[in-house]
Formats: C-alpha cells, sequence, structure tokens
C-alpha cells in the first residue's frame, strides 16, 4: 500500500458483502476529505470497528480477507497521522527549533498530534492486521512515533504497564525495608546480648 491511495480488493466473501461496501466507502470518504486530519483519526477507528468486528464474527480472527480489510483501516489512518508528524517535523526543522526549555511553545502542535496520534496507535496495536503490512508498515511507524513521544516526555506506557510498574516498584520498597528492618534488629541483638551470646543462641 503506498501513502495516499488503497488498492482495493475486487474479490470479496459474498457474507461480508454489505459490510465491505460500507468499509470501503468510508475509507475513501475519509482520505479524500482535505478536512479530516489527525485528530480525526480516533473517530474513524470507532466507526470501522463495529464493521470489522462483524466480518470477524463472519469469517474468522485469521481469514485472510477480513485480515486486509481491518488493515486497510490501519492504513487509512497513517496517511492521516504520517504526513500530519512529518509536516510538523521539517517545519520545526527548518526553523532549527531543539525541543528545549525556551522553544517549548513551538513545540505545541507536535505534541499535540504525537500524543493524539498515540492513543489512536494504542487503539490500533489491538487490531488484526497482515503479517507483512504489520511488520513492514505499521510497526516502523508506530516505532518511530514512541521516539518522538518520548522525547516530548508524553507518557507512552499503557495504564496496565504503569501499573505493573509500580506495583514492582512497591514491592522492591517492601523487600528493601524489611531487609533493613533485619538488619537492624540484628545490630540490635549484638549490642544488647554481646556477639558470643548471639552465636550461642543461633547454633
Amino acid at each position: 500500500m503506498k501513502s495516499g491511495m488503497i488498492d482495493f480488493e475486487e474479490y470479496f466473501p459474498d457474507q461480508v458483502r454489505g459490510e465491505y461496501y460500507v468499509v470501503r466507502h468510508e475509507i475513501t470518504s475519509f482520505l479524500l476529505d482535505p478536512k479530516k486530519g489527525y485528530d480525526d483519526v480516533m473517530s474513524f477507528l470507532q466507526q470501522e470497528v463495529p464493521h470489522l468486528r462483524s466480518i470477524r464474527a463472519k469469517l474468522g480472527k485469521t481469514d485472510m480477507f477480513y485480515q486486509k480489510v481491518s488493515s486497510y483501516v490501519v492504513e487509512a489512518c497513517l496517511q492521516k497521522i504520517i504526513p500530519a508528524v512529518n509536516d510538523e517535523q521539517s517545519r520545526l526543522d527548518s526553523l532549527g527549533l531543539k525541543y528545549e526549555a525556551p522553544n517549548y511553545i513551538h513545540f505545541r502542535t507536535l505534541k499535540d498530534i504525537a500524543k493524539k496520534s498515540w492513543a489512536a496507535y494504542q487503539i490500533m496495536d489491538k487490531m488484526d492486521m497482515e503479517y507483512m503490512f504489520r511488520y513492514e508498515r505499521y510497526l516502523p511507524s508506530r516505532n518511530t512515533l514512541q521516539m518522538i513521544c518520548e522525547d516530548l516526555l508524553i507518557e507512552t506506557r499503557t495504564k496496565g504497564e504503569i501499573f505493573k510498574q509500580k506495583a514492582g516498584d512497591s514491592a522492591e520498597e517492601a523487600g528493601g525495608c524489611l531487609l533493613e528492618l533485619i538488619l537492624k534488629i540484628a545490630v540490635a541483638l549484638i549490642i544488647c546480648m554481646g556477639i558470643p551470646a548471639l552465636i550461642k543462641m543461633c547454633s
């Protein structure tokens, strides 16, 4: 799939004719509407997901045609997101601006694009796609956007990942406190009972 065009499949299973026609029409309308941009991607995804679920229910999760149509939807989103990110980056590069305190105000648009686009990627992460499309088209663009978000100090972890990290940090902190308590008790015993008494108690 090249940027700016989608080669829609002309042959399709008859049982999903209705859904496919709707998805194809809505993708085309979305791409051709110059007023639709990166900030419309989320609503577009919400509009298409029910159609994709219907196709998956009829054909199955591993069906090649279903994965192709789902890839069409993702590709349409990328064609709105990628140019927006690239254009804004080019604008900032032409001004010779770096992301540092005196220039933060100039990066507001890029941060808005990156933040909203990353939210869309988190939805697309869960969508089924053709294998080659996912690894050659989707993931490279996702990884690039993630680096941009991290450079702009935008949180890229999911709520689940944040929770797991906090839980792990709490457990590590609790373990450290327990070890510190044991050491304090041991020191107190040495001071109060003397080293020989402690050795005798432990033997």
